[in-house]
């Protein structure tokens, strides 16, 4: 050991077994660099990273760091928040629980240890739900849940479990009809809330437009959304004022556009019925839309409309059904006589091709009729029935309203393609062509129920000559209605046969657009697809490798082309 100070010599002593007996005199500048480089390297070890066990399992828990997911919100936690380190916290009693804690399996401990009793109300709530949304599904009054399914519930495992079963737990289910239509009004706000946020994220949709008038009278305004990924949506239902113009009907349409920030410049295409209002060139709701949005296509819905003994048939069923009474005798008339069936149809405005089941219900029960109006001293009304000129034309519309009953049941249905609908009408207007043919030479085979009067059918010249008429008008109105449609087909071929060798002959392509058809046409792998997908799926399957070829037919195969 040493001593001395930095003023004077320092002096080391040493025993007397060392070979040296002279004392050694210590080396004061040359010790203090040494001292000197000692601290230098001490200072340098504390401040490397100790890599020994401690500091390997302090490095391991700052990985481990865990961070909030929504997931975690179904055990009841959310988290908060220090010095930037997330920490679950209960939603029920606020308890914060420490970051390593930010698992499922212990959030679910806390829930059920400490707020057990609450276990099974999240599955109560849950089958609340469920039930709400069959009873919505089924149009049922909301009473018939505590009414009806809770009893036949509690029945149903009575009987399958035995009656020691305990069915408590179905009794917290909460049922009631208030909380029945709270659901249902929850469930539609919430679908609402995800339609309108997909309808802002979507390059483009198209409207389907229906005015219509229901039981009450009351003018009611139906739309239909449809995205770009092709799926079809209900929009929503307003009713509109007593006068249904145009300018209120764009106007209910306009308003719920701005209230949810919905963009009129994605609307790529308007499909209406033929109402004026609807339909005008310049004051209807086309022009209107066309305002906001220039670059929308409008089509309009695909039938029309007959009318030739039609008011006197409504007439006739409005006289039987008005009563109980008269119906009743209508029926036991029917029953007396031998028919298969024994009551009317109600004619709906609403509906008009319910026209066509009304006109085959009387029809059918001409001859009760007939004698239920002498009975009723209708007898104007009942030499009606023994007129065959009348009745032959009574079948003829039956037949007809029959054929255009089948046309609007095959253009009806879900993703149904404006190509697919026209194929059908042009194969109507040429059946029709036909039947002038066929009628001018005699022969009304085609149509069933004049073909069964036989003999009693009048076809006189002036009844012949009645229905080429409205053949021939209807195949006018017809052909008004869709004279765009063989121009828009033409330039839309490429769309329905992209592999045909003169696909793009005669369409409205770009550079870019032909070239990509070229390319497509040569492709054996979307050939494939096209071979087994729908036109939709495959034009869908094109985006990413022929995104503006893609993109134009998507335009086309959007819009409606129906109401019905």
């Amino acid at each position: 050991m040493f001593h001395g100070s930095q003023s004077e010599p320092v002096f080391l002593h040493v025993s007397a077994h060392a070979p040296h007996t002279q004392p050694l005199q210590f080396d004061e500048a040359a010790e203090m660099v040494s001292v000197e480089q000692f601290h230098e390297k001490l200072t340098f070890l504390r401040c490397v990273p100790a890599v020994g066990p401690a500091a390997v399992k302090g490095k391991r828990k700052r990985e481990k760091t865990r961070k909030y997911t929504d997931n975690y919100l179904k055990f009841g936690f959310t988290f908060k928040e220090r010095d930037g380190i997330e920490f679950p916290m209960c939603v029920i009693c606020s308890t914060v629980l420490s970051n390593e804690s930010m698992k499922p399996s212990k959030l679910q401990r806390h829930l059920e240890t400490t707020h057990g009793h609450l276990k099974d109300e999240n599955l109560a709530l849950k089958c609340s739900y469920q039930v709400a949304l069959r009873i919505a599904q089924k149009k049922q009054p909301y009473t018939i849940g505590e009414d009806l399914i809770l009893p036949s519930a509690t029945d149903m495992c009575k009987t399958m479990y035995g009656n020691d079963i305990d069915t408590n737990k179905l009794k917290t289910v909460p049922l009631s009809d208030t909380t029945i239509a709270r659901r249902i009004d929850e469930m539609a706000s919430d679908v609402r809330v995800q339609l309108i946020e997909k309808l802002r994220l979507a390059d483009a949709f198209t409207l389907q437009l229906d005015e219509s008038t229901d039981v009450s009278k009351d003018a009611q305004l139906l739309a239909f959304v449809d995205q770009n990924e092709m799926q079809e949506e209900f929009l929503f239902g307003k009713r509109l004022p007593e006068r249904t113009t145009s300018a209120e009907i764009f106007k209910v349409i306009d308003v719920f556009f701005r209230e949810n920030d919905i963009s009129w410049a994605k609307c790529v295409a308007l499909c209406t019925d033929g109402a004026r209002a609807m339909a005008g060139l310049k004051s209807g709701l086309n022009a209107l839309v066309r305002d906001v949005a220039p670059e929308v296509i409008w089509t309009h819905c695909m039938f029309a409309e007959l009318s030739d003994v039609m008011d006197l048939v409504v007439k006739v069923v409005n006289i039987v059904k008005k009563s109980a009474l008269q119906t009743r005798l209508l029926s036991n008339l029917c029953a007396a006589e031998g028919e298969e069936h024994t009551g009317l149809l109600y004619h709906s405005e609403v509906r008009w091709l319910s026209r066509g089941t009304v006109l085959a219900c009387v029809l059918e029960l001409r001859m009760s009729i007939r004698e239920f109006l002498l009975l009723q001293k209708r007898t104007e009304l009942a030499a009606l029935f023994s007129d065959n000129a009348w009745i032959t034309k009574l079948a003829y519309l039956a037949d007809i309203f029959a054929e255009l009953n089948k046309l609007n049941s095959s253009m009806q249905g879900r993703n149904t393609l404006a190509f697919q609908l026209y194929d059908r009408m042009e194969g109507f207007v040429k059946k029709m062509k036909k039947w002038k043919e066929r009628v001018g030479e005699g022969t009304f085979s085609m149509f069933p129920s004049v073909d069964e009067l036989g003999d009693s059918a009048v076809l006189s010249p002036p009844i012949t000559h009645a229905i080429l008429a409205h053949l021939e008008a209807l195949h006018g109105q017809f052909r008004s209605y869709f004279s765009e449609a063989d121009s828009w087909r033409r330039d839309k071929t490429w769309i329905q046969f992209p592999f045909r060798d003169n696909a793009a002959d005669g369409a409205r392509l770009t550079v870019t657009e032909e070239d990509q058809l070229i390319e497509l046409s040569t492709d054996s792998t979307f050939r494939n697809i096209y071979e087994t997908k729908s036109l939709t799926q495959f034009w869908i399957s094109c985006q990413k490798v022929f995104p503006q070829l893609a993109a134009k037919a998507m335009m086309s195969l959007l819009p409606f082309a129906t109401t019905l």
